[in-house]
């Protein structure tokens, strides 16, 4: 089973009436408790549009849209409508990772940074952290590589400040927050715990990208989607007007605005899920669109 949902509109406090939940998609008697799952779902939570796909045995035996992909276009959400899937992308890059170990061309074992030719951005007088050469594949598989975003930072959304640090123009690359990272202290010695941790499936996307010669998205489209028969998945872009063919439109929760990272008003204030953070950058670890079925 797979559903999917662009982000909530913010719900205010008055009662209202059971409002009626457009759906699409072909429709089966014997399923309808899905569709009312569904459209429960979707009207209750007050969200935009959503898409569920269930398979049975191997075999899709249900694919319908409820709600609209664009509200004010009044465009139906459709079974294939693309969706970010947000950190759903981890579990492809590490099933990816997972393939290489299992071709012999990767091993668990593996220090991280003996493969990554990234080199630390350090201050005057600082050194690395001599614990960063225990970091392996396997402790970042299961974010236990030693960073905590509770303590420090999560990398990944300080885009602006570690370009401006590096002397960049923004927005920060994943080398260059990697490199901004490895200038850092550990939080804790790799794998002494369990730490969720977007850094960590950054530096998978860049260990698929050595040891496979290729470009990250390149790669797992090409060589790890399409063998699957997954043809519609893709890499997200960030701003409304890169939307892809068939990709719904995002609502933030209160109309949620955030500090523009990427596009051409970086440093202005953008509705959320268009520019108060790349997705470009967040390849490997939340860049991911794809369909419910």
């Amino acid at each position: 089973m797979f559903v999917a949902w662009p982000s909530t509109k913010a719900a205010d406090d008055k009662p209202k009436e059971r409002e009626s939940v457009i759906s699409t998609g072909r429709q089966f008697a014997e399923l309808k408790p899905f569709d009312e799952l569904m459209e429960a779902f979707v009207r209750d939570n007050e969200i935009p549009g959503a898409s569920l796909a269930v398979a049975k045995d191997g075999r899709l035996v249900y694919a319908r849209g409820f709600g609209y992909a664009d509200v004010e276009q009044q465009q139906p959400a459709q079974p294939n409508s693309l969706f970010r899937i947000a950190s759903i992308s981890k579990s492809f890059t590490a099933t990816a990772t997972l393939q290489l170990v299992e071709q012999g061309k990767l091993s668990l074992n593996t220090p991280v940074f003996d493969l990554l030719p990234h080199k630390p951005h350090l201050a005057k007088g600082d050194s690395a952290d001599p614990r960063l050469g225990q970091v392996t594949i396997a402790h970042l598989l299961r974010h236990q590589g030693g960073w905590d975003r509770k303590e420090t930072i999560d990398p990944l959304f300080h885009a602006i400040e570690i370009a401006s640090v590096l002397g960049k123009p923004p927005p920060a690359t994943q080398d260059d927050v990697i490199r901004f990272m490895m200038g850092w202290q550990l939080d804790f010695d790799p794998g002494e715990r369990y730490v969720y941790s977007n850094l960590g499936y950054c530096l998978l996307g860049r260990v698929i990208e050595q040891i496979t010669d290729r470009r990250y998205g390149d790669y797992m489209v090409n060589e790890f989607l399409k063998p699957l028969g997954i043809k519609s998945m893709r890499l997200g872009k960030t701003l409304l007007r890169d939307r892809a063919e068939n990709e719904v439109k995002y609502y933030p929760k209160g109309d949620l605005l955030g500090i523009a990272v990427t596009g051409d008003v970086i440093g202005a204030k953008v509705s959320w899920p268009y520019g108060a953070w790349s997705i470009e950058s967040f390849d490997s670890l939340g860049g991911w669109i794809a369909s419910a079925p």
